[in-house]
């Protein structure tokens, strides 16, 4: 049974959540985009996102709405999100003040609260 609601290194992880019965198989379906009838999930080029990405917990999900977009696909953020994900692609920040906001998304920016008001003033 799966504990962490969260991505397996993700702070959010706790011993306090529930468990959840099923939920690493849900993930195996979404991982094998089987996911006729899911909302937002079932397009061609989504499911083929979802094969790539694989995943794992409710972040993947969302950062894969997130990455299925006209720029990030034209703009290479899909395979570089997916590369650094599974680790065949080292994460890198543009700054070392950067690393805890994009820590969750691989150093990828992806929310538009992780360039906001969260940066450290010097």
């Amino acid at each position: 049974m799966l504990r962490d609601w969260g991505c397996p290194n993700s702070p959010a992880a706790s011993e306090d959540l529930p468990e959840i019965s099923g939920a690493v198989e849900v993930y195996q379906m979404i991982s094998a985009a089987d996911v006729t009838g899911v909302f937002q999930l079932e397009s061609s080029g989504f499911r083929d996102l979802l094969k790539k990405l694989k995943p794992d917990c409710f972040e993947d999900i969302v950062a894969a709405g997130v990455l299925y977009r006209p720029g990030p696909i034209e703009g290479g953020m899909v395979d570089d999100f997916v590369e650094r994900k599974h680790g065949r692609k080292k994460v890198e920040y543009p700054h070392p003040v950067l690393e805890p906001i994009l820590k969750d998304t691989y150093g990828v920016i992806l929310y538009q609260e992780q360039v906001g008001n969260d940066l450290p003033m010097p």
